[in-house]
């Protein structure tokens, strides 16, 4: 540190700022939002609400990004204002597991694709996020009677969905790109336990109904994922 400083909060006077408005979706949102979206924006919604991305992370996906059965993507970059780039921080380098019910949805989507970005425009260019805003997202909104909200109701929704249901915290922050907070999750070899996280995935659930094709498909929901719990129910 060439010019070391220590700074004296209450000279400089910062704002302290309470109460921002937080706005979060609930499962019945979710269920109306992806029932009401149209073609690939209904895939779009369900897997902003089942895996938390970062909208430019899901924009930024690409077909080779996706598992070949469709269970786990892998976030390697972005897209802000139509470019792709760096993802916002090295921890958002990661795979993210699906729920079977969100995984067979996606795998529908792809078809027989084999490259290209996941989601696109009639050019294959990527999508705008004020573009989703304005001719998807809100509008839904309006229609179903709710508040205007952004993509990080996605995000505070499924993180909220994966606390209540006791992920374990080091695979919650794996999952939504988060880095550890302690020397302890440093040691932690959860996130290479690549079938303890596909399990977790599957018994968390979804919190929210995809379409159905038929009457009985129907996401399953558990009220936890804990490792010996997880186990005895395969065993």
């Amino acid at each position: 540190e060439l010019y070391p400083r220590k700074w004296n909060s209450e000279f400089i006077d910062l704002p302290e700022i309470r109460d921002q408005r937080t706005p979060s979706f609930s499962g019945e949102d979710l269920t109306q939002i992806v029932a009401s979206a149209k073609g690939q924006f209904r895939l779009l919604y369900a897997l902003l609400g089942g895996t938390r991305l970062r909208i430019g992370e899901a924009a930024g996906l690409e077909i080779q990004d996706v598992s070949p059965d469709a269970s786990t993507i892998r976030i390697r970059q972005s897209v802000w204002n139509g470019k792709k780039q760096a993802p916002k921080t090295h921890s958002a380098l990661r795979e993210v597991d699906l729920h079977p019910s969100l995984a067979a949805m996606l795998n529908a989507f792809i078809g027989e694709r084999k490259a290209g970005l996941l989601f696109q425009t009639k050019n294959g260019r990527p999508l705008l996020q004020s573009n989703i805003i304005r001719r998807s997202l809100h509008p839904i909104l309006k229609k179903t009677g709710r508040a205007k909200s952004g993509f990080h109701s996605f995000r505070r929704y499924r993180v909220t969905h994966l606390r209540k249901n006791r992920v374990p915290e080091d695979l919650l922050r794996f999952w939504i790109g988060h880095a550890g907070k302690s020397v302890t999750d440093g040691y932690s070899m959860v996130k290479s336990d690549v079938a303890f996280r596909q399990l977790c995935a599957a018994n968390v659930g979804l919190g929210f109904e995809l379409p159905a094709t038929n009457p009985s498909d129907k996401p399953a929901v558990a009220p936890n994922c804990t490792h010996s719990e997880l186990l005895s129910s395969v065993a």
